[in-house]
């Protein structure tokens, strides 16, 4: 497992909960959702996470987005979801009803 593919699992496991992970690649983590669902995504440079079939970005990370600025820093923490994904699994924040 890649540094890349830690941090995207990483965001998966704080927003989704009963989805199967498979690494593709260096580069690359497909999700597979409860219902069969599947989407793969990967990071930018500057550690947002990116659906690969859409090229959306789905989640920005915490780092700067300005290259003189991040150095070798890794993102800790990510903004943002894209609602399409919504279905795909319950998040925590939903879990607690």
């Amino acid at each position: 497992m890649t540094n890349i593919q830690i941090d995207i699992c990483n965001y998966l496991s704080s927003e989704f909960i009963g989805c199967r992970y498979e690494l593709l690649g260096k580069d690359r983590v497909k999700v597979i959702g409860k219902g069969g669902e599947e989407y793969t995504f990967t990071c930018n440079i500057f550690g947002d996470i990116l659906d690969v079939k859409t090229k959306e970005v789905v989640a920005i990370s915490d780092l700067p987005h300005d290259l003189d600025l991040i150095g070798n820093q890794r993102p800790s923490s990510w903004k943002g979801k894209n609602e399409s994904f919504k279905g795909m699994a319950p998040g925590k924040e939903q879990d607690q009803d």
